[in-house]
């Protein structure tokens, strides 16, 4: 059975979700622009489907020039979190610009989640088992089972059993946990 991410509505769905939110979205990035200087989005270099690499809008949750690294890898990330930051990326609301990542066919809703530029062995890793074969998602398997608490060997555990276990089923299951993980803030490092 085809998961959720192959059907054609995705883009449709996220414009829809997009609209929807538009206010709200308007006055988090207000926010954002009151507390601290520069961008409202932080455009991240990331590795998509094949290893194209495309640039995923998130709202700006730390300072200005701090250092790119993943969220296991960036030493005292709490000097770079600004305070609306902590509180936007504890709730997730820091990736609903990635909307705009599915409209543009970047990403889907559910997959492995798009490395950044500078993660190449665990890109090396997800050749292994085609993982780099799929459209990255906002959310996922290894999301959902640990999130910033997974090492990276962990990460592509999940991952991979996601592409071999891929149905609309555990897309739901996903789906459902991803909001229980969102309104409980879990397994959310920084």
């Amino acid at each position: 059975m085809k998961s959720f991410r192959f059907i054609k509505i995705e883009p449709i769905i996220a414009f829809i979700l997009l609209v929807l939110l538009l206010p709200f979205l308007l006055l988090v990035a207000l926010i954002i622009k009151i507390e601290t200087r520069g961008n409202v989005l932080f455009w991240s270099r990331r590795y998509g489907k094949r290893k194209k690499l495309f640039f995923m809008p998130k709202f700006r949750s730390m300072v200005i020039n701090t250092p790119i690294a993943s969220t296991q890898t960036l030493k005292e990330p709490e000097q770079y979190i600004t305070k609306v930051g902590n509180f936007i990326r504890k709730t997730s609301i820091d990736e609903i610009p990635q909307l705009w990542s599915i409209i543009m066919g970047k990403m889907s809703f559910i997959g492995p989640r798009p490395l950044l530029y500078t993660e190449k062995k665990l890109l090396s890793e997800r050749d292994k088992f085609n993982g780099n074969d799929l459209n990255p998602g906002i959310t996922g398997w290894a999301q959902v089972n640990g999130r910033d608490n997974n090492s990276p060997k962990k990460k592509i555990e999940h991952e991979k059993f996601y592409l071999d276990n891929k149905s609309i089923n555990l897309d739901i299951k996903i789906i459902l946990k991803t909001i229980n993980i969102i309104f409980n803030f879990k397994n959310i490092a920084h």
